[in-house]
């Protein structure tokens, strides 16, 4: 059984895991980080955050277009947002379904925290990079076009 636990833990046929379990260290750390500076912006809605911060009013469709997530995915972390009062959310009037986010100004002054704090993380993801002797953040963008352009199933099936 040992084997078997050392080969996960070895083999390249379980990237998603590595990938997984490296997300959730990265989040973790990072929660860490933001509780020390008072940054009370989820991790995993940085990005969502800045998108609204850059595009606002934006609608929710709009952000996962932007952010290249699936629609699920971007209500998920508006509704985080929302629920740290980091948003406004407003409806359209010309269509009731839809709405529309901005920063509230609570949302502004995080959004303020994190856009300084962005550049001490820069610096220490570089560090990072050159400590494991690769630019993570560039072989990630790397592995998902080569993926976007010949997926998985494609090269496993060439192997037969």
């Amino acid at each position: 059984m040992t084997y078997y636990f050392e080969l996960i833990n070895e083999d390249a046929a379980y990237l998603a895991k590595k990938i997984m379990e490296l997300v959730q260290l990265d989040t973790e750390h990072t929660k860490k980080t933001f509780d020390a500076r008072n940054i009370i912006v989820p991790p995993e809605t940085t990005s969502t955050l800045l998108c609204i911060e850059a595009n606002s009013p934006i609608s929710l469709s709009e952000v996962a277009r932007h952010l290249k997530i699936p629609h699920q995915l971007a209500s998920h972390r508006t509704k985080l947002l929302m629920k740290n009062e980091l948003l406004v959310r407003t409806a359209d009037a010309s269509d009731g379904r839809r709405s529309f986010f901005t920063l509230s100004d609570k949302g502004k002054k995080q959004a303020y925290q994190l856009t300084v704090f962005l550049e001490k993380t820069r610096a220490v993801y570089s560090d990072l990079f050159e400590e494991i002797n690769c630019n993570l953040a560039k072989a990630m963008d790397d592995a998902l076009a080569t993926l976007r352009q010949r997926s998985l199933k494609e090269r496993a099936d060439a192997l037969e």
